[in-house]
């Protein structure tokens, strides 16, 4: 599947829920949130919950790819709210800077771009690890991975 055709994870959590026969009040009794909260995650209106929600939801459902989806939405996240922040700081005016210990604290580039290399090469490693799952998951259902499409 390429990038541009990737499921959500609302997407995926809405298609995976409706596989395993569970309705969204169900699901949403299941891990104790209120429905609604479900529903506009799966339409996305709401980001992905937090990690040990989607524990709870990857279980319930037995879904591995779920959590993997909500994991790489997470790294997404992270590097969009990291490169937010330098956008943030870069765009104050001087004074506020001082005033806030940026000027007397160099080295926070130099953390964020770190962090945004991290996050870059953890989303290129779980995009990677999903190629190969498929790629094994075709092999053993007797078809290649055009075919199992």
């Amino acid at each position: 599947m390429s990038p541009q055709t990737r499921l959500t994870y609302g997407e995926l959590l809405r298609k995976t829920r409706l596989k395993c026969g569970m309705s969204v009040r169900q699901l949403a009794k299941t891990i104790g949130v209120h429905h609604t909260y479900i529903s506009k995650v799966e339409l996305g209106i709401f980001e992905p919950p937090p990690w040990n929600r989607m524990l709870m939801i990857s279980q319930v459902l037995d879904s591995p790819a779920l959590l993997e989806a909500g994991e790489q939405a997470l790294v997404e996240n992270a590097a969009f709210l990291i490169g937010q922040l330098g956008v943030v700081l870069d765009g104050m005016p001087p004074d506020l800077r001082t005033e806030i210990g940026i000027r007397k604290f160099p080295g926070w580039q130099f953390i964020r771009s770190g962090l945004l290399a991290k996050l870059e090469i953890a989303g290129d490693r779980r995009a990677r690890l999903k190629k190969t799952i498929v790629r094994k998951a075709g092999r053993s259902s007797g078809k290649t991975p055009k075919q199992s499409r």
